[in-house]
């Protein structure tokens, strides 16, 4: 048998290794294309999975947080609705007992001028004024605070 392999050049030999070196190189490089083609897919639909349980976490709180301040903003809205209702009526009731009692013409009631003889009337009728002037002033700020407030929300 050695006779028989001494008669094949060593040129040959050469080639012959050449060529199975590069058969087993091609094999390791296809397997290793294969492994690589197995975990991209596997990254690929992982990627997917976890990308739908984001997409459902934040879909699940913006409608938290939707449901969250709608219910914010009906609170507020029936808050500023009471206390309009309030400043109203309260300076409808200011209005009315400076007009019964004190005479004030800068709250434009038609009542004559401050009863004589009254002790401390100017002082009532000041801080009547004083109250009055407050709560429409308290008015006008909710007013402004709840346009502006619906010019952010889009209402």
């Amino acid at each position: 048998m050695g006779a028989l392999l001494a008669l094949v050049p060593f040129r040959d030999w050469l080639y012959a290794a050449a060529i199975i070196s590069l058969g087993l190189f091609a094999w390791h490089t296809y397997h290793k294309y294969e492994v690589a083609v197995a975990y991209a897919a596997t990254v690929k639909t992982e990627s997917a999975a976890t990308e739908a349980k984001a997409r459902a976490a934040i879909a699940a709180a913006d409608d938290y947080y939707a449901t969250t301040l709608k219910t914010i903003q009906e609170t507020a809205n029936v808050n500023i609705k009471v206390a309009q209702d309030q400043s109203t009526a309260l300076a409808g009731r200011l209005r009315q007992y400076a007009a019964d009692h004190c005479g004030n013409t800068v709250l434009g009631s038609s009542a004559s001028a401050t009863p004589t003889g009254a002790p401390g009337a100017s002082s009532v009728d000041e801080a009547v004024s004083g109250v009055i002037s407050a709560a429409a002033h308290d008015n006008a700020i909710v007013l402004a605070e709840r346009a502006e407030r619906d010019s952010l929300t889009g209402k």
